[in-house]
C-alpha cells in the first residue's frame, strides 16, 4: 500500500491513541475508529469525524476480560459464562456501567457496551496503548461499515491520519459487527445479531436468549436505528421473483442469493454460498455497487433461518421501504369525519403489526400445525419487509393494519387485521369500508388475499369482492369498482 496513512507500526499507533488522536484499526468484525475511552477530548473527535449523534453510545474495547470487568458495576454468572466462552471474539456485552464510565461513552445511559476483540492487530494495539479504546465502525454515521483499509481511507480522506493494517490479509474475518447481548435483563437479550447466534448463546447459558430487539425497554446500542449500514445509492429490498418478473428502467445493480436477474445491469450473484461467507462479503459488495454509478441497488431478501439473522438485520437497515409514491401524503374527508386516519407503518410500528397478526392467526395455526414462535417471527419479518404496511388509527391510536401493493396497474389489498378489542366493537365493516375507500381512490380494480381464519373475513363479500381462486390457507378475491359519473 502506498497511501501514507496506512501503517503497521503498532507502537506509533498506540502513541497516537495516548495522545488523544483517532486511529482506525482492524477487528475481526469490521474496521473500528478508535480513541482513548478515558479521554473526553478524544471521544469528542469520534463524534465529530463520524457525524455521530452525541446520544449514540460507543462500544469500548479491551485487551482482556479482567480489564473489561473494571468498567462494569457488577459481573454476574451469565456475563462470566459468555465472556469466558466468546472472548476474545465478535461479542459485545451490555452491562450496568461502573461509576467512572463517562456519559460520552454511554450516551447518557446507565449501561455500557464492552468487548474483547480477537484480531491480533486490535489486541496488540490495546496492549501497547495501555488504555481501553472506544471504537465504532470507521465510517461516516449511517453509511456502510468498512471491512478493508481502503474503505476507511475513502470515507475520511484527509480527516484521518492513521489507518492501522495487519501484516496479513487486509480484510476483516467476520465482516459484520459483533453480536450485542443485553445482560441487564433475565434471560439475556440479543440487541443486534452477529456471528454468535441465539443457539450459540443457549448452548452456553442453558436457556434461550430473548430476541425482541425492538423492545422499548432495551438500551440504545450501536446499529439499532431503523436506517443504518446504508449505501448512498437508493437501496431496495426485493423478493426473489422480482428479479425475473420485472422490466426495469435506469441503471440497476443487484445483490442476489438464490436467483440470477434476467435484465441488464451490474449483478453480484452469491448463489450456493454459506451465510457466513455472505456476511463476510456483504459490506464490500454493497460498497462495490455503491461506487458503480447506479440509480438503484436491489438486494434480494435473504433466505430464512438463524444463520441468516445478521444478514437480514444489515440489509433491512441498509434498504429503504419501497413505497407507492402517491401515498406519501394523503388526506381523505371520509377519514376525518369518523376520526379514522390511515398512515404508513414505520419501523416502530412493527411490534403492533406482529401482535395484531398473531392475535388473528395463532389459535388456528396452533390447532392445525402447532405454534413455533421463532418460525412465525421469521415469517412475519419477511412479510414486513416485502409489503407496504399501513396502520388504521382512531384518535391517533392504532386499531388495525393492512398492506397495499402495486400489481401492474392495479392494487393488491390484503392482511387486513383488527386488534382484538376492536373486532368485538361491531365496527369492522365500517373500518374496512374506510380502508377500501382509501385504496379505491388510486385504482379501478383491487385484488385481495386473505387467510381463511382471519376473523374479519366475513366482511369481504359485503364489499363486492368475488373469489378468483383459493389454496389450503388463502382465498384470492377481486373487486372492480363501478364507475360513477
Amino acid at each position: 500500500m502506498t497511501d501514507l496513512r496506512f501503517t503497521n507500526d503498532i507502537v506509533a499507533a498506540a502513541a497516537a491513541i495516548r495522545a488523544g488522536e483517532l486511529v482506525a484499526f482492524p477487528t475481526e468484525t469490521v474496521y473500528g475508529l478508535g480513541a482513548d475511552a478515558t479521554s473526553q477530548t478524544a471521544l469528542r473527535k469520534i463524534f465529530t469525524a463520524k457525524g455521530r449523534p452525541a446520544d449514540h453510545p460507543l462500544i469500548v474495547h479491551f485487551s482482556s476480560i479482567p480489564a473489561a470487568q473494571k468498567w462494569a458495576f457488577s459481573w454476574n454468572i451469565s456475563e462470566n459464562l459468555l465472556a469466558n466462552t466468546f472472548w476474545p471474539g465478535p461479542m459485545t456485552l451490555i452491562v450496568k456501567r461502573a461509576s467512572h464510565v463517562s456519559d460520552a461513552v454511554t450516551g447518557g445511559q446507565d449501561t455500557v457496551g464492552l468487548r474483547v476483540p480477537s484480531h491480533p492487530v486490535a489486541l496488540a494495539l490495546l496492549r501497547a496503548a495501555g488504555v481501553p479504546i472506544a471504537a465504532p465502525s470507521a465510517n461516516k454515521f449511517g453509511h456502510v461499515s468498512p471491512t478493508r483499509a481502503q474503505h476507511v481511507a475513502s470515507e475520511f480522506g484527509d480527516e484521518l491520519q492513521t489507518i492501522l493494517v495487519g501484516a496479513d490479509a487486509d480484510e476483516c474475518e467476520v465482516g459484520v459487527e459483533s453480536t450485542i447481548i443485553d445482560c441487564t435483563v433475565s434471560p439475556v437479550r440479543i440487541l443486534r445479531p452477529g456471528r454468535i447466534s441465539a443457539a450459540d448463546i443457549e448452548r452456553v447459558l442453558g436457556f434461550a436468549p430473548q430476541t425482541n430487539m425492538k423492545s422499548e425497554s432495551a438500551p440504545r446500542v450501536s446499529g439499532s436505528l431503523a436506517s443504518h449500514y446504508a449505501p448512498r445509492t437508493r437501496t431496495l429490498l426485493k423478493n426473489a421473483q422480482t428479479f425475473s418478473a420485472v422490466q426495469v428502467t435506469g441503471k440497476i445493480g443487484t445483490l442476489t442469493f438464490t436467483v440470477i436477474p434476467n435484465f441488464a445491469g451490474t449483478h453480484l450473484t452469491k448463489m450456493k454460498i454459506p451465510a457466513a461467507q455472505i456476511e463476510h462479503d456483504l459490506y464490500a459488495d454493497l460498497r462495490e455497487l455503491d461506487a458503480a454509478g447506479l440509480d438503484e441497488i436491489w438486494v434480494e431478501a435473504p433466505p430464512m433461518g438463524e444463520a441468516w439473522e445478521a444478514v437480514w438485520d444489515r440489509v433491512s437497515r441498509a434498504s429503504v421501504r419501497e413505497r407507492i409514491p402517491e401515498f406519501v401524503t394523503f388526506t381523505h374527508a371520509r377519514l376525518a369525519a369518523v376520526n379514522l386516519r390511515i398512515r404508513h407503518a414505520e419501523a416502530s410500528d412493527e411490534p403492533f403489526v406482529y401482535a395484531t397478526r398473531v392475535a388473528a392467526m395463532r389459535a388456528h395455526i396452533e390447532k392445525k400445525w402447532g405454534w413455533d414462535e421463532k418460525l412465525q417471527q421469521q415469517f412475519h419479518r419477511h412479510r414486513w419487509l416485502a409489503k407496504n404496511w399501513f396502520l388504521i388509527c382512531e384518535h391517533n391510536l392504532p386499531i388495525g393494519t393492512f398492506c397495499l401493493d402495486r400489481s401492474g396497474s392495479n392494487l393488491q389489498f390484503g392482511e387486513f387485521y383488527l386488534a382484538p378489542p376492536h373486532q368485538r366493537r361491531g365496527i369492522g365493516s365500517h373500518i374496512l369500508t374506510t380502508s377500501l375507500a382509501f385504496a379505491d381512490s388510486f385504482s379501478l380494480t383491487t385484488h385481495l388475499e386473505y387467510l381463511k381464519w382471519n376473523p374479519v373475513n366475513t366482511l369481504y363479500a359485503r364489499h363486492g369482492f368475488v373469489p378468483v381462486h383459493e389454496s389450503d390457507t388463502h382465498v384470492f378475491l377481486s373487486r372492480t369498482q363501478r364507475l360513477i359519473d
